[in-house]
Protein backbone atom coordinates (compact mmCIF):
# COMPACT_ATOMS: atom_id res chain seq x y z
CA UNK A 1 0.00 0.00 0.00
CA UNK A 2 1.37 3.81 -1.07
CA UNK A 3 -0.92 5.10 1.72
CA UNK A 4 0.79 6.54 4.46
CA UNK A 5 -0.55 5.55 7.70
CA UNK A 6 -1.63 1.75 5.99
CA UNK A 7 0.41 -1.38 6.27
CA UNK A 8 -0.82 -4.78 5.17
CA UNK A 9 1.12 -8.18 5.79
CA UNK A 10 0.30 -11.48 5.29
CA UNK A 11 -0.99 -12.00 9.15
CA UNK A 12 -1.77 -8.12 10.31
CA UNK A 13 -3.54 -5.16 8.55
CA UNK A 14 -2.33 -2.14 10.42
CA UNK A 15 -4.23 1.35 10.06
CA UNK A 16 -2.57 4.11 11.93
CA UNK A 17 -1.08 1.85 14.43
CA UNK A 18 -4.15 -0.15 15.12
CA UNK A 19 -3.61 -4.04 14.07
CA UNK A 20 -6.09 -5.80 12.82
CA UNK A 21 -5.18 -10.05 12.24
CA UNK A 22 -6.08 -11.25 8.48
CA UNK A 23 -6.97 -14.29 10.24
CA UNK A 24 -9.93 -12.96 12.57
CA UNK A 25 -11.79 -10.86 9.15
CA UNK A 26 -14.81 -12.44 9.00
CA UNK A 27 -15.67 -10.08 6.15
CA UNK A 28 -14.38 -6.92 4.71
CA UNK A 29 -16.40 -4.15 2.58
CA UNK A 30 -17.01 -0.86 1.55
CA UNK A 31 -19.05 1.58 2.34
CA UNK A 32 -20.29 5.26 1.09
CA UNK A 33 -21.06 7.30 3.65
CA UNK A 34 -23.71 10.06 3.19
CA UNK A 35 -23.02 13.49 1.42
CA UNK A 36 -24.76 16.23 2.96
CA UNK A 37 -25.66 19.45 1.01
CA UNK A 38 -27.53 21.00 3.56
CA UNK A 39 -25.56 23.45 4.80
CA UNK A 40 -24.60 25.32 1.71
CA UNK A 41 -28.55 25.23 0.60
CA UNK A 42 -29.34 26.84 3.79
CA UNK A 43 -26.10 29.72 3.27
CA UNK A 44 -27.56 29.73 -0.43
CA UNK A 45 -31.32 30.46 0.85
CA UNK A 46 -29.61 32.96 3.00
CA UNK A 47 -27.72 34.64 0.65
CA UNK A 48 -31.18 34.97 -1.32
CA UNK A 49 -32.65 36.83 1.32
CA UNK A 50 -29.84 39.22 1.67
CA UNK A 51 -29.92 40.31 -1.90
CA UNK A 52 -33.14 42.35 -0.65
CA UNK A 53 -31.29 44.33 1.23
CA UNK A 54 -27.63 44.32 0.36
CA UNK A 55 -27.00 43.01 -3.27
CA UNK A 56 -23.60 42.16 -2.84
CA UNK A 57 -23.38 40.85 0.43
CA UNK A 58 -26.07 38.54 -0.48
CA UNK A 59 -23.91 37.50 -4.19
CA UNK A 60 -21.25 36.79 -1.79
CA UNK A 61 -22.87 35.06 0.77
CA UNK A 62 -24.53 33.09 -2.25
CA UNK A 63 -20.68 32.46 -3.99
CA UNK A 64 -19.54 30.91 -0.49
CA UNK A 65 -22.39 28.59 -0.69
CA UNK A 66 -21.67 27.37 -4.20
CA UNK A 67 -17.83 27.05 -3.74
CA UNK A 68 -18.93 25.28 -0.25
CA UNK A 69 -21.04 22.70 -2.42
CA UNK A 70 -18.69 22.12 -4.93
CA UNK A 71 -15.45 21.32 -2.26
CA UNK A 72 -17.62 18.67 -0.33
CA UNK A 73 -16.27 15.65 -1.49
CA UNK A 74 -17.83 11.89 -0.31
CA UNK A 75 -16.44 9.80 1.95
CA UNK A 76 -16.12 5.93 1.90
CA UNK A 77 -15.80 3.21 5.01
CA UNK A 78 -13.42 0.38 4.81
CA UNK A 79 -15.87 -2.01 7.08
CA UNK A 80 -14.22 -4.93 8.86
CA UNK A 81 -16.38 -7.78 10.53
CA UNK A 82 -14.46 -9.80 13.57
CA UNK A 83 -16.34 -11.90 15.69
CA UNK A 84 -19.46 -10.79 14.22
CA UNK A 85 -19.11 -6.89 14.77
CA UNK A 86 -18.84 -4.48 12.46
CA UNK A 87 -16.36 -1.99 13.12
CA UNK A 88 -14.99 0.95 10.57
CA UNK A 89 -11.60 1.16 10.40
CA UNK A 90 -10.67 3.56 7.72
CA UNK A 91 -12.41 6.41 5.99
CA UNK A 92 -11.02 7.78 2.99
CA UNK A 93 -11.98 9.96 0.35
CA UNK A 94 -10.68 7.92 -2.63
CA UNK A 95 -12.45 4.87 -3.29
CA UNK A 96 -9.97 3.56 -5.30
CA UNK A 97 -7.58 3.14 -2.00
CA UNK A 98 -10.09 1.46 -0.36
CA UNK A 99 -10.73 -1.03 -3.41
CA UNK A 100 -6.70 -1.70 -3.21
CA UNK A 101 -6.69 -2.22 0.36
CA UNK A 102 -10.12 -5.06 0.21
CA UNK A 103 -8.31 -6.86 -2.93
CA UNK A 104 -5.45 -6.84 -0.71
CA UNK A 105 -7.61 -8.38 2.35
CA UNK A 106 -8.82 -10.81 0.05
CA UNK A 107 -5.58 -12.13 -1.47
CA UNK A 108 -4.55 -13.02 1.93
CA UNK A 109 -7.68 -14.40 3.07
CA UNK A 110 -7.94 -17.22 -0.07
CA UNK A 111 -4.00 -18.19 0.87
CA UNK A 112 -4.72 -18.71 4.00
Amino acid sequence: MGEKGILISKDHLIVFSNQYPIAEIERASIYANHTSYRGPFFLCIMGLLFTIGHLITGVIIMGAAVIWGLSIRKKYSLILTMDGKEKSVLVHHDKKVLEELLKAIGDLKGKS
